[in-house]
């Protein structure tokens, strides 16, 4: 172990680098409207133009990226090896080295159907594979992709939509650690990045309809499959409130040519066949698959659908999860309805068309998924959440009791100060009553971001700051999707 003041060697090399990067992006998104002309003028711009707002919200960037990267580090330090997480990482690797998109033969080759998540889950443990041939950076840089897509995909919304970015900033790199196994991330899964990248095509589909279908096609073949249930349910109730099947055509070709050079790739690269022998075996693996749900059969009978639920993970689950996956969300969407008449002034007429998204994929959660992993419950938390925030801290909401029920809705994900859950709800209440009106709203968010790094750092400083350890890498140098490197991963964790 080390001290409290001594960070290992590699671990400021990952806090220099991030810091550079996300200094970049917010001098960038923060101070749009100066022309960096050059490296000495960035500088100077930090000192002499930055107003003081500007100054401690950059401070408090770096605070909150600092606990964060040790929160994140220390439960990549914990996690067990995970096949998934192998399958991810190299099929990805060769992906983006040798256009490969294999984890190995044990899986069936180059595009095996059981490749579930596409190239957008493992950017950032692709990246860190390769800098340091070291599966903990890999699995702390994979989450630092995500709050960079996170970055990116809402900077289009503030573009799109002339919203204001300066509470978004708050949330940056915390908010992604209070979905329910939110370690996905970490292992190289597809569900949070790939429904980020969802949740923006649904708030732009009015704004740029060619754009939104481009990211649909994104989340859901080079993300998660399962995000086409939320397209199809989105897309139908579009043209059922337009009443009219005009676009339709146009945008299912659009919809397939925009990601034509993914298809081509399966076309020439697909060991039994071509795209649509692919497309073939992917229906067959889905509809054979007990995780899809497909062939469920006990939905009219409630005894059998409550045993099948409490046969599963569910089970295991504590009440905070039970409530956080099972009734939070429906509260969220009450929310959404509640204020259809804002979220359409803004984004379209789309608060129906989400509502409906957010009750189909919950009500094949809990209805017609047999197996009630956390992980498919992300499909309906991470939606929700992302699009919560987005409503209070774009200021869609307008009542300042819908930002208060808003607020305790996000802190009720806390996941490390539980205990201090009361205290914190009656500092909500407490300063939502003496806060005069004009003021609640600014209030409850920097108060809920305030406790949310309260929560993270929380974690952080009950533990000793512990080094990553090396290891040894013989076996991954060149082919990571061997069976000699897959031995490797599973052994290194033993140790």
């Amino acid at each position: 172990m080390l001290s409290n003041n001594q960070l290992p060697d590699n671990d400021l090399i990952v806090y220099i680098s991030l810091i550079l990067v996300f200094y970049t992006f917010f001098k960038l998104l923060v101070s749009s409207e100066e022309k960096i002309v050059n490296t000495l003028k960035l500088l100077r711009s930090l000192f002499e133009k930055i107003s003081l707002y500007k100054f401690f919200i950059f401070l408090y960037l770096i605070f909150q990226m600092s606990a964060v990267y040790q929160y994140v580090k220390n439960k990549s330090l914990q996690l067990n090896p995970f096949i998934d997480e192998y399958v991810s990482i190299s099929s990805n690797f060769h992906l983006f080295r040798d256009l490969d998109f294999s984890a190995g033969g044990f899986l069936g080759g180059t595009f095996s159907v059981y490749l579930t998540s596409g190239p957008l889950s493992a950017v950032g443990s692709v990246l860190g594979w390769n800098l340091f041939n070291n599966i903990f950076y890999a699995r702390i840089l994979n989450y630092f992709w995500i709050v960079l897509l996170f970055l990116l995909t809402s900077e289009l919304l503030i573009r799109k939509f002339d919203l204001n970015r300066k509470y978004f900033l708050l949330f940056l790199f915390p908010f992604m650690l209070i979905i329910p196994w939110w370690q996905g991330a970490i292992y190289s899964l597809g569900e949070i990045p790939s429904l980020i990248i969802l949740t923006s095509a649904i708030l732009i589909f009015n704004k740029n309809r060619k754009l939104s279908l481009f990211l649909f096609g994104l989340s859901i073949f080079l993300g998660k499959f399962l995000n086409i249930l939320i397209f199809i349910i989105f897309y139908s109730c579009t043209l059922i409130a337009k009443r009219s099947l005009e676009n339709v055509f146009t945008d299912f070709i659009f919809f397939i040519f925009s990601l034509s050079p993914w298809m081509l790739l399966i076309n020439f690269t697909y060991l039994n066949g071509n795209v649509f022998d692919y497309f073939l075996d992917l229906y067959v693996f889905i509809t054979n698959n007990n995780a899809s749900g497909t062939g469920t059969d006990n939905i009219f009978n409630l005894g059998e659908l409550r045993n099948s639920i409490l046969n599963t993970e569910y089970s295991n689950w504590n009440i905070y999860e039970k409530i956080r996956i099972g009734i939070l969300p429906l509260i969220g969407t009450a929310l959404i309805i509640k204020n259809k008449k804002f979220i359409n002034a803004k984004f379209g007429n789309i608060s129906y068309p989400i509502t409906f998204s957010i009750i189909g994929i919950y009500i094949w959660f809990w209805i017609l998924n047999p197996l009630k992993w956390m992980r498919y419950s992300q499909h309906i938390t991470v939606l929700m959440l992302l699009l919560t925030l987005y409503f209070i801290v774009f200021e869609v909401y307008k009542s300042e009791y819908d930002v208060l029920i808003s607020a305790l809705l996000i802190m009720f994900y806390f996941d490390n100060t539980k205990k201090y859950f009361i205290y914190f709800y009656l500092l909500i209440l407490l300063i939502f009553i003496l806060t005069q009106r004009q003021y609640k709203k600014t209030t409850l968010l920097i108060t809920i971001s305030v406790l949310l790094s309260f929560d993270v750092t929380y974690s952080v400083l009950s533990k000793d700051i512990t080094p990553i350890p090396d290891h040894d890498t013989g076996s991954c140098n060149s082919i990571i999707n061997s069976d000699e490197c897959r031995e490797s991963y599973f052994s290194l964790f033993y140790e």
